[in-house]
């Protein structure tokens, strides 16, 4: 298994990790647009425990996209699908929340949630709570979305060389920022 397969298939199951069933969720709609063609996106964020030496803490932000079929040919979303994906680091989050900004790249891993029968595709950008250098890269960029009045842009790259990107957009307001903060706060070290 190649490292990139290796790193993709940890990030496939840190994702299984973060909706454990103790782990608080926070789900929220929002904008995603291709060119022309603008939909609902959906954003779920979670936390989950890191409680003993077999349950490892992960935190966790997704984005979904309903009907990716019919992002083809403009966006192919099969580069980014599995454990063997190595379409790189093509994910660019960049939050604001109070007074406080962030922003960083990413390698995304991608996957397509049963739930619907395989129509939506959705990525997942992971950090383990016992990985300091992903936590260190991952928690300094959500955690502005806890300061209120928060906005995530997730800027997703195309795996096709010139290919246009798809950029989905998420605001909060003061009751999503409660709900944000009870879901991933205790995974913002020193938050």
């Amino acid at each position: 298994m190649t490292r990139v397969a290796l790193f993709a298939l940890t990030v496939l199951l840190a994702s299984a990790a973060v909706r454990a069933a103790d782990a608080p969720e926070a789900v929220f709609a929002g904008t995603a647009r291709i060119g022309t063609d603008t939909r609902q996106a959906t954003f779920r964020f979670g936390c989950s425990s890191n409680r003993g030496p077999n349950l490892t803490g992960v935190l966790g932000v997704e984005l979904e996209i309903p009907r990716a079929a019919e992002l083809m040919p403009a966006f192919d979303v099969i580069p980014f699908e599995g454990p063997d994906a190595e379409a790189g680091a093509l994910t660019h989050l960049e939050a604001s929340g109070g007074t406080a900004k962030a922003r960083d790249d990413f390698t995304a891993s991608g996957w397509y949630p049963v739930a619907d029968s395989g129509t939506s595709f959705a990525w997942g950008v992971n950090a383990s709570r016992r990985a300091a250098k992903e936590m260190r890269k991952l928690a300094p960029v959500l955690r502005p979305l806890t300061g209120g009045g928060g906005r995530l842009v997730w800027r997703q790259g195309n795996a096709a060389k010139g290919g246009p990107p798809l950029i989905a957009t998420l605001a909060f307001g003061p009751v999503e920022t409660e709900r944000l903060k009870a879901a991933i706060g205790a995974c913002l070290p020193g938050g």
